[in-house]
């Protein structure tokens, strides 16, 4: 499984800007998820950006006060001469084949090259650049709550759907339940989820089913901890291991969305899948090996780091 963050995807700009064409004096990304990359490629560049409908429109180019950018007297979309359109990845190659029948029209006025962050063996093909190779099955910081995958995902509650509460809130009484009931909303799936495993007690499931609902969030199961009080759960200590259990007899689960970085670890390591530490965006592989060390290193360092770090790799093989 391959997963990339939003930082992820800025490191990837920042060390791969080379691959792409010189000259460009403007992005165009691609809505929605191209929007997050376009800036990225234009600010490290230092030129301007914009969506397709207003490169289409050529509505006037909007900049930000602090810092002048290299095409400064570029105020339209249609003075450029040497244009990048940018989404965040291609697999299918759909999203890209639409854009490019949208800009048809363009092609002989433009140098347009269309481009991604991420590409996949199959999606390289409808694209003439790309920054980084990611094959299936890949995960983005950025849509993993809105994928039909969703379905299948374990997700924590708090610290992933909503905030933690304090050491005031956390009483196992009164304040816990008001806390329940009040506590603001964190992640926002648009895609039904797959199970909630939390490590709330059983007997506040009416709370934490009515503050779900109020926020439309829908999941297929809840499970919760079947224990008296939050004082036996603390004597047995038993978070992790819980979650583990729970996410190991999901034979369709996948991948487990868990807030705090230790039990991330502790679930991934006990239940033999996948599991993401939600807080630090950090996925832990349940076979952690050198290949795998390896291949976060490809994406993770700068090319001089890469090149001492796989060369010392090389010799202790």
């Amino acid at each position: 499984m391959n997963y990339r963050s939003i930082a992820d995807a800025s490191r990837a700009v920042a060390n791969n800007l080379h691959k792409l064409p010189e000259g460009i004096d403007l992005v165009v990304g691609i809505p929605r998820s191209g929007m997050l990359v376009a800036p990225m490629i234009a600010l490290n560049f230092n030129i301007k950006f914009c969506d397709i409908s207003a490169f289409m429109e050529n509505k006037k180019l909007g900049y930000g006060l602090t810092r002048v950018s290299k095409t400064e007297d570029l105020e339209y979309p249609h003075q450029a001469k040497k244009i990048l359109v940018v989404d965040d990845s291609v697999s299918s190659g759909t999203s890209m084949v639409q854009v490019k029948e949208l800009l048809e029209p363009f092609l002989d006025d433009f140098d347009i090259t269309f481009g991604a962050v991420y590409a996949c063996k199959n999606g390289k093909n409808f694209v003439d650049t790309y920054l980084e190779m990611v094959p299936h099955p890949r995960y983005f910081e950025w849509n993993l709550m809105h994928r039909k995958e969703a379905s299948t995902f374990c997700v924590d509650i708090d610290g992933v759907l909503c905030f933690d509460p304090s050491r005031e809130q956390n009483d196992d009484g009164e304040n816990y339940k008001k806390f329940m009931l009040e506590v603001d909303q964190l992640a926002h799936p648009s895609m039904e989820l797959g199970y909630l495993v939390t490590s709330r007690l059983e007997k506040y499931r009416p709370e934490t089913e009515e503050w779900l609902a109020s926020k439309g969030i829908k999941y297929k199961e809840l499970y919760m901890n079947d224990l008296p009080s939050a004082a036996e759960r603390q004597r047995l200590g038993r978070y992790a291991t819980f979650k583990a259990e729970v996410y190991k007899s999901l034979p369709d689960s996948r991948l487990f969305i868990e807030s705090e970085e230790w039990q991330a670890r502790d679930i991934a390591k006990i239940a033999g899948k996948h599991a993401l530490d939600f807080t630090n965006q950090t996925l832990f592989d349940p076979q952690v090996n050198l290949a795998s060390v390896t291949e976060k290193l490809k994406y993770s360092l700068p090319q001089k780091i890469k090149n001492r770090v796989n060369r010392y790799l090389t010799k202790v093989k």
